[in-house]
This record gives C-alpha cells, structure tokens and sequence, in this order.
C-alpha cells in the first residue's frame, strides 16, 4: 500500500502582520504591532469611534468617550497633532477612570490599546 502526503501549503500572509490575507481586513497592509481588535488593519480613530458606539455602556460615559474621540478628529482635522494627541490621552484617562465600574476590565484593556495605537505615529 502506497500513502501519499500533500504538502501543507500555508496561507498567503501579503503584509506580513501574521493574519492571512483571507481573515484580515487590510490584506496589504501591515498592521503588525498597531492592531488591537486583530482585525488586520491599522487601527484608526474612526475604527476606535465605532468600537465605543458598540459598546453596552452607561451612554453617558459613551457620549463622554465620543466628544474625547470628536475633539481628538477635528484637531487633526487642523494639523493640530499635539491636541489630539492630548484628547486621545484624555480618552484613556476616562477609560482608566470607569475601568471595572461602567466599562469592563476586557473592553477597558481595548479601547485603550486601540487609542495607543493612533497616538505613537503623531506623538
């Protein structure tokens, strides 16, 4: 009796990041190091705005979060990247501040990786 073996043939991974091209979002773009929600793209702010809109949080801590991320966009908007540096600080500082009460240790951990992640570019 013959017994023959395939070679495994791993799947392409484009941009190197270590997710395959079929389960990342951004197949050819690297992400490595600055994705949070291992979704294979670089993590943005609006990505990180629509992470907290679906959040099961307090809404107002949800709307406090929301104007730190909308304060963080229109100074960039202006080429202002020192202010939105700072309101994305402010936005983890919130987060540090409701972590375990209104936002859960798991979502906490999240959002203020994510928010790290647009911040080292501009810092």
């Amino acid at each position: 009796m013959l017994v023959y073996f395939s070679p495994v043939v791993p799947a392409p991974d484009s941009d190197g990041d270590g997710l395959v091209d079929l389960h990342g979002l951004c197949p050819f773009e690297n992400a490595a190091g600055m994705d949070a929600d291992h979704n294979g793209c670089i993590d943005t702010l609006p990505g990180l705005r629509a992470i907290v809109m679906g959040l099961a949080i307090d809404q107002t801590v949800k709307n406090g979060l929301l104007a730190k991320l909308s304060e963080a966009q229109k100074a960039l908007t202006r080429g202002s990247t020192r202010v939105a540096v700072n309101k994305l600080r402010d936005f983890i500082d919130l987060v540090e501040a409701k972590r375990g009460t209104a936002i859960s240790n798991p979502d906490a951990d999240l959002l203020v990786n994510y928010a790290d992640n647009p911040i080292s570019p501009l810092a």
